[in-house]
């Protein structure tokens, strides 16, 4: 199992809007998260912590997929900001 957890910096040009921020993940085997909220701290928009479980189809690694919206208290939406990491090749083994 894999733990991540998300961090992102979202700016508003208008400093009276109020900013929120969730984001949704692709697995290597095509699952996708539903919407994590994020919350703000010291300027941070941050997500809570996420797991990725064992799977055999991760034997030779891949790449999770993550994409972070933001939308102000207007409705206006941020374009969405994708990025990828590189999970490493995870085997099971068995004593």
């Amino acid at each position: 199992m894999t733990n991540q957890r998300i961090y992102a910096y979202i700016g508003d040009p208008d400093p009276v809007d109020t900013v929120t921020a969730f984001y949704s993940y692709t697995l290597p085997n095509g699952k996708t998260s539903p919407n994590v909220p994020m919350g703000i701290g010291d300027g941070i928009f941050n997500g809570p912590q996420f797991f990725i479980p064992y799977d055999q189809s991760y034997a030779k690694g891949g790449t999770v997929s993550v994409t972070v919206h933001a939308t102000d208290s207007r409705g206006a939406p941020a374009k969405p900001f994708i990025f990828s990491f590189h999970l490493d090749p995870c085997l099971l083994i068995k004593g």
